[in-house]
């Protein structure tokens, strides 16, 4: 095809988005309201209020659904119309949220999109409701335009508890041949401060633990505190037995899986570095603070966010803080938190090294548990085919390089994807950024930032048959070679 067929191609899709996008905001707003936040269901085998919005907005443009549940939980499965001859791009995207918490500390009404200043406000607008109603939106304008969209399209919707668990993961081996696939769409994906696209190649790992001291049988007087131990002092010692004040893990081996970055990883950072600066600046102004840890700066601090494992606090809680003077010795204490691991590193495995860890320390009063659902790190090549596609479509669809990164600050069952999919490519990119503040209030998103990701969506599926998994082109080298020996 011409760059002149081309150019007119995306220009009337480009038309028809811009023409309709009033519409796509007031769909957003519809998945954004209190119905769909506070989700009831009719039995545990019907879809909830949120999906069967969502089911009904699939039917409308066409694709065919199925309701997939378990053990209280259901996803959303949807496909188009399949061509063995084409290639398939698999969208996956979650629409539960968190707890609404507290609402005068909105500015705004927090259910409903309210607009101010080229943002859209409402609870789950970031996180990440305006991701799907994009895609869809994209899946539209090339059925509405030309009938029928290039390349085949699969859409897995899913509903996620606060406890973190996915229905997915768990279906994937049932599933696989249903959600078979060439490249994966993730559910997140941000921008910068300055509108520019990122593109995340992958996650960290995670897991989530809770410390408990177990001290003493009861609280006690303060006054005993120079003769019997005291929980929260346990339970401050052991977080401090984990990570020092020089920002190092303690937990005996438990960097002895983390790779050395490769030349390739090496490469990588060097060119993103040169663009990361803004984000860098932007991260300090936002925080209030004058210098990231250890004075860390340009490669090496982008070395330690993205290949360095973390230790976070995420919070304690124990004894007596009311208004009045209350003289406790705590009897107990309790503190939760996380890490993020970096890629080799098995989160089965870090638990046990922690565990081990107290407890050869003589922190035998001191439980250690799991807290939700851990999930292994995951990382797709930079030099990947489909990662090189989703640039080039970023570039045509606004005109500017995107910034890719190695790993994306979300949390979700990409691992399992990958490894039962087959080593299938995996790429974050949406329209959240940076001052989003996904999860808490005020959540909201830049117009801009949605329009530019229904953009890049419907690029990314007029290309996508212009791409082969590294696996096809090897096979497809291998028969062509046997054939000429054979001819």
């Amino acid at each position: 095809m011409s760059s002149e067929a081309v150019g007119n191609i995306e220009r009337e899709l480009d038309d028809y988005i811009t023409t309709n996008l009033p519409r796509f905001i007031a769909e957003l707003g519809v998945l954004c309201s209190p119905n769909t936040t506070q989700s009831s269901r009719r039995s545990k085998n019907e879809p909830d209020d949120t999906a069967r919005l969502i089911i009904n907005m699939l039917k409308e443009r066409g694709l065919k659904t199925e309701n997939w549940s378990l053990n209280k939980r259901s996803a959303i499965f949807a496909r188009g119309e399949q061509r063995t001859e084409s290639n398939t791009l698999l969208s996956y995207n979650t629409y539960e949220i968190t707890p609404p918490g507290q609402m005068d500390e909105w500015q705004s009404a927090m259910f409903g999109l309210n607009e101010r200043d080229g943002k859209l406000y409402a609870k789950g607008v970031a996180d990440n409701r305006a991701n799907l109603v994009a895609r869809l939106a994209a899946y539209e304008a090339w059925r509405e335009v030309y009938g029928s969209v290039p390349c085949n399209v699969k859409f897995l919707i899913e509903g996620r508890t606060g406890d973190g668990q996915s229905l997915a993961s768990k279906l994937l081996a049932e599933k696989n041949g249903i959600l078979k696939a060439d490249a994966c769409l993730w559910d997140s994906g941000e921008n910068t401060p300055e509108g520019i696209p990122v593109i995340s190649l992958g996650q960290k790992g995670y897991l989530c633990i809770e410390l408990r001291s177990k001290t003493l049988s009861q609280d006690g007087n303060s006054s005993l505190a120079g003769i019997l131990p005291s929980g929260g002092w346990r339970l401050i010692w052991a977080m401090s037995a984990i990570k020092n004040d020089n920002e190092d893990i303690q937990v005996d081996d438990f960097d002895r899986d983390i790779q050395v970055p490769s030349h390739e990883d090496s490469s990588f950072i060097m060119q993103t570095a040169k663009r990361y600066t803004k984000r860098m600046e932007e991260r300090l102004t936002r925080f209030g603070v004058s210098e990231y840890l250890m004075g860390l700066k340009s490669i090496p601090l982008l070395i330690t966010e993205f290949f360095t494992p973390t230790a976070n606090i995420i919070g304690f809680e124990g004894g007596y803080l009311g208004d009045d003077v209350k003289s406790v010795l705590m009897a107990s204490g309790q503190a939760r938190l996380d890490f993020r691991l970096v890629p080799n590193q098995d989160p089965d495995t870090a638990l046990d090294l922690i565990r081990k860890h107290l407890y050869n320390r003589g922190f035998t009063d001191i439980e250690v548990r799991q807290v939700g659902v851990s999930e292994k790190p995951v990382r797709t090549s930079p030099n990947h085919p489909f990662v090189k596609l989703a640039v080039e479509s970023l570039e045509q669809a606004i005109d500017l390089a995107p910034l890719v990164i190695p790993l994306a600050p979300t949390v979700g069952p990409m691992y399992a994807f990958k490894e039962t999919l087959g080593e299938l490519p995996l790429i974050c990119t949406g329209a959240y950024y940076d001052g989003a503040q996904r999860q808490t209030s005020n959540e909201n998103i830049r117009i801009a930032d949605f329009l530019n990701h229904i953009k890049f969506t419907t690029r990314l599926l007029g290309n996508l048959n212009n791409y082969s998994r590294p696996d096809e082109t090897e096979k497809n080298t291998e028969t062509a070679t046997s054939k000429q020996v054979s001819d």
